[in-house]
């Protein structure tokens, strides 16, 4: 019988579930469970528990099951998952974690799974993707985030470690702008539908040469900069469906060679010149059997319910863009910023050449120089040097031409040199990667208690907050939303009463004055320390002489068992101390030192000088006269 039962140990089904497969499917779903059950077979490679009653998973709450590959817990009631739940389930490629009630990713719970391939998230009140949320999650392939109807805040890191990340879904997830994605290097397919996003900018699609598709359907777009999809070298297939577009800007696709499959439908275009590029372009690139997905005319009333395909171009009048002219010259000092307006229309593609002849499309330079689509098409160069100044030309450019404009740049202290076209590109300022997420927005307040959203959460409203901000602002904090009037509130960031100059300034560390008072410190206690051992180490020595026998003391020693060395003793007489003694023998070596006693009455015996005395008594000496 033990022989079988060690055979058999591997073939067990948990009570009430169901197991198939020789043991390799093990369902224990709509079971009631608040715990995970015992018995489960080693040779488990499906666990499904769905529809159940957990709450939380302890440190081993799972079993050890070297085969298990796939783990469904949606459905739960999940708060909280402790560091080591995952311990035994380390060979796990799929975890499903759908409709639960955690409120922040727990990141180091995540640890043992190495060979995690697909994460779902979906579903669950979180409040935050903090910093490095899934950084042990290295060999991840494929993350749902959907419907985190809660959410208020993304870090910059978010996703780092994610290099090999192909797919990522954040629909429904109270987007307002798009998060950083610059960490998904290997990111495949973007899906941020039915979302509140209302601007792409040339940023948010930066070091994604892999992306092939990309789903922004039913969002809120209202405008997309010139050059948002120049780095979607491989995209093939772009979803714009159902948002406020009215045009597109000049030039959009024309750098992505691949794209196969858009949808423009939903949109209120605007049929005028301001789209002629695009119907050009789309006559061109979209195939006959798609005519549907190009959209309708809104504007103007000619076209109206036309498909945006359809439009004759000839039919349009168009003319040759016309620069409004702008000021000739602009005067700044060393380290001002500078302006340099051109403004000719939306319909036109805008660029600047600088004066060394380098050509500044939109988002060509993010951070010295940046080009704002406003309806006046503005070069910004913040902290102007001498090297800055010279004349920079706009250019701009329609389906029937274009037209140019030459604006001087002069900066205090300099002259303006002679400039000729040439190749070399303007040097650009490194781009800022400090994480400026404010983490205090992930303070939720419950039951009197302020908790962060990485810590275990009790049981949440579903009412959700309003929709969340990724913006990354340089010089300041993490864009706050205000919280709505339900059980999940937020803590106030710190104020300062006493200036307010500083309240968008982090404090700076003087971390060089930490180091020397923190040398100090220890050197001082060390000195305290030697003090406390010398005056320990002298303090016996002290005693040992306090305690050693004196002279008057010898006649003691006898008592104390100490051996005294053998001398010859000659006893001599004072008068001012007489003593009775009895007379030494001539040479006689004395062993031990006789008690002496002195005189207080008179002697009863005769000693050599002292006449003898009666009713004599004796008292120990208070010396001992060797």
């Amino acid at each position: 019988l033990l022989v079988y039962s060690w055979f058999r140990r591997g073939e067990s089904c948990p009570k009430g579930c169901t197991c198939t497969l020789m043991y390799q499917h093990t369902y224990c779903g709509d079971q009631g469970l608040k715990e995970i059950p015992v018995g489960i077979s080693d040779k488990t490679k499906i666990l499904i528990l769905n529809r159940n009653n957990l709450t939380r998973l302890n440190p081993n709450a799972l079993p050890d099951l070297p085969n298990l590959n796939t783990l469904d817990l949606t459905d739960n009631s999940l708060r909280e998952i402790q560091d080591g739940a995952f311990n035994g389930v380390s060979n796990l490629e799929t975890l499903e974690l759908y409709h639960n009630r955690l409120t922040a990713v727990p990141s180091s719970a995540f640890k043992p799974l190495k060979n995690l391939q697909e994460l779902g998230l979906g579903a669950n009140p979180i409040v935050c993707l903090d910093s490095y949320a899934f950084s042990y999650l290295s060999s991840l392939r494929m993350l749902e985030l959907k419907d985190l109807k809660a959410l208020r805040g993304v870090s910059k890191n978010a996703f780092y470690g994610l290099t090999g990340l192909v797919y990522l879904s954040m629909v429904s997830s109270n987007l307002r702008t798009v998060p950083y994605l610059q960490h998904l290097t290997g990111l495949e397919e973007l899906d941020l539908s039915r979302n509140s996003i209302t601007v792409l900018t040339a940023e948010n699609f930066e070091s994604l040469p892999k992306l092939k598709r990309l789903l922004l359907t039913s969002n809120q777009l209202t405008s997309i900069e010139q050059d948002s999809f120049d780095d979607l070298k491989a995209l093939t297939d772009v979803n714009l469906s159902y948002n406020n577009l009215t045009r597109l800007p000049y030039g959009l696709f024309g750098k992505i060679t691949s794209l196969q499959e858009f949808d423009l439908r939903g949109n209120l275009w605007n049929c005028s010149c301001e789209v002629m590029w695009l119907v050009q372009w789309m006559r061109g690139n979209m195939r006959s059997d798609t005519r549907e997905l190009c959209g309708k005319c809104a504007n103007p009333d000619s076209e109206k319910g036309k498909f945006l395909c359809d439009i004759v171009p000839e039919e349009i009048n168009c003319s040759v863009p016309r620069i409004a002219k702008p000021v000739d010259t602009v005067n700044v000092s060393v380290g001002d910023s500078a302006a340099l307006k051109c403004k000719a229309g939306q319909e036109t593609a805008i660029s600047w050449i600088t004066p060394n002849g380098t050509t500044i499309r939109h988002g060509s330079f993010r951070v010295k120089v940046k080009v704002y689509n406003d309806g006046t098409n503005t070069l910004n160069i913040t902290r102007v040097t001498l090297t800055d100044a010279g004349v920079y030309r706009c250019v701009a450019k329609n389906t029937v031409g274009s037209d140019s404009y030459a604006t001087i740049l002069n900066v205090t202290g300099s002259v303006l040199p002679t400039y000729i076209a040439t190749e070399v590109p303007v040097l650009e300022e490194p781009a800022q990667t400090e994480d400026t997420f404010d983490a205090s927005i992930c303070v939720v307040q419950q039951d009197n208690r302020s908790l962060t959203s990485s810590a275990p959460q009790s049981k949440t409203n579903t009412t959700f907050p309003p929709t969340v901000d990724t913006r990354i602002r340089p010089k300041g904090p993490t864009i706050r939303l205000d919280p709505p009037d339900n059980p999940i509130t937020f803590a106030p960031e710190p104020s300062d009463d006493n200036s307010s100059d500083n309240s968008n300034n982090p404090k700076v560390i003087d971390h060089k004055t930490y180091v020397i008072a923190s040398i100090g410190g220890v050197v001082g206690l060390g000195f305290i320390i030697w003090i406390i051992c010398l005056i320990v180490a002298k303090c016996p020595r002290k005693r040992s002489r306090d305690h050693k026998p004196k002279p008057h003391q010898s006649m003691f020693a006898k008592r104390t068992g100490k051996k005294r060395k053998k001398k010859k003793v000659s006893f001599q007489t004072s008068e001012s101390r007489m003593s009775c003694l009895r007379q030494p023998e001539k040479d006689e070596v004395i062993t031990e030192i006789p008690e002496v006693f002195s005189v207080s009455s008179n002697c009863n015996g005769i000693v050599p000088g002292i006449a003898p005395y009666e009713n004599m008594t004796l008292n120990p000496a208070s010396e001992t006269i060797v």
